[in-house]
């Protein structure tokens, strides 16, 4: 697994996006999802780290994943949005999350 890297006692999962403007799409494949699933069960805390161009990093709980997102045919995507001096709007294929994701709570948020 190499898009995954153990930070203290929690694991940090990236995605990155290369699109340059928001709002950045992550795709989450069934070989993503089997390595989250696995980390989960090895790992009690589980991060995804959203990397979205140049902007900066969304970094969001495998809870908050679960929230928004649910096993489709089509597969599951994520999206970050943000205007300028906002902080990130996270939705994926079943919900958004009801909080804003602040760019400064990546490493904050896994240390």
């Amino acid at each position: 697994m190499s898009s995954a890297y153990i930070v203290n006692d929690a694991v940090v999962y990236f995605k990155h996006s290369t699109k340059r403007l928001t709002p950045w799409q992550f795709t989450f494949q069934n070989n993503h999802l089997q390595d989250l699933k696995e980390l989960k069960t090895k790992f009690n805390k589980v991060y995804i780290a959203l990397i979205c161009g140049d902007d900066g990093i969304c970094c969001i709980s495998y809870d908050e994943f679960l929230l928004i997102t649910s096993n489709s045919v089509e597969g599951i995507w994520i999206t970050a949005d943000r205007s300028r001096n906002e902080k990130y709007k996270v939705k994926g294929n079943s919900g958004k999350l009801k909080n804003k994701i602040g760019n400064n709570q990546f490493p904050d948020k896994i240390l």
